[in-house]
């Protein structure tokens, strides 16, 4: 998925990110991965859509968590990150669901045919022939996750 600079999307973003730190924790680090996942998918609205989908299921968990035995949250910055790649995420399986079939196919073709393999380098997930494993000359920038 190619990402572009979005000059109004970013500032956007970032409006709200410094507008809202005083009041909510949690913008902050939604805003910031909602500008790191941009693409031309994301339309000026989709970022208080996915704010407002974050935060809400953020408060879910949060009361989920003081009235029941339900686990902890032992990184309240990486759970609110977590829920913000999980919307962005949801956002394109939502919008691009041919994208997200083949993407699939693509992965169960990769871990259960004996002919390929997928391995990551330098924290990137690369695929390529079973023969080739483990090699680190490969072309970066090429996302399959």
């Amino acid at each position: 998925m190619a990402a572009r600079h979005d000059g109004n999307a970013n500032q956007f973003a970032g409006r709200n990110a410094t507008s809202a730190s005083a009041s909510n924790p949690a913008k902050p680090v939604i805003a910031s991965i909602l500008i790191r996942s941009r693409s031309t998918a994301f339309r000026r609205e989709d970022f208080d859509d996915l704010t407002a989908t974050v935060l809400m299921r953020l408060v879910r968990r949060l009361r989920l968590a003081a009235s029941s035995t339900e686990s902890p949250i032992t990184s309240f910055k990486d759970f609110t990150a977590s829920l913000a790649y999980n919307a962005v995420y949801e956002l394109f399986r939502v919008r691009f669901p041919l994208r997200t079939r083949h993407k699939n196919r693509l992965r169960y073709v990769l871990s259960h045919d004996g002919r390929f393999a997928a391995w990551l380098v330098a924290n990137e997930s690369v695929a390529g022939l079973r023969s080739w494993r483990d090699r680190t000359d490969v072309m970066s920038g090429a996302s399959i996750w």
